[in-house]
């Protein structure tokens, strides 16, 4: 999994597009909503199934849950499913560390920390 500031397919060659990759944000205020893409690459998938985004804070117990994707296994277990979105406006109430779960089939197999920071004021 790939946290990055965007992400698309490019029509003609069908690549995707991954810009501006990072592990921490730093925001102007708290809480904030931030907008950010993420990138997921899939292997071995036996069974069609869904995956979900868990962001949850490692300071307390509230988490976010992101929509769905569904995924059809394809014939060959040796393909990679590749799966990227942006995602917008997704609320942080305070800095701290977070953490960014993959889950298939609401069991999770892959995780990424993300960390937020307020940015600092400067005095002129």
């Amino acid at each position: 999994m790939i946290l990055a500031d965007n992400y698309y397919r490019d029509t003609h060659s069908g690549k995707g597009v991954i810009a501006g990759t990072f592990n921490s944000i730093r925001a102007s205020k708290f809480p904030t909503r931030l907008n950010f893409a993420v990138f997921i690459a899939l292997t071995d998938v036996a069974t069609s199934g869904t995956v979900t985004l868990e962001i949850r804070n490692e300071q307390t117990p509230r988490k976010i849950e992101l929509p769905p994707w569904n995924i059809q296994a394809p014939q060959d277990r040796q393909a990679i499913i590749e799966i990227g979105g942006n995602l917008r406006a997704i609320p942080f109430e305070s800095p701290g560390t977070y953490e960014v779960a993959v889950l298939w089939n609401a069991m999770e197999i892959s995780s990424r920390r993300l960390t937020l920071t307020p940015l600092s004021q400067e005095k002129k």
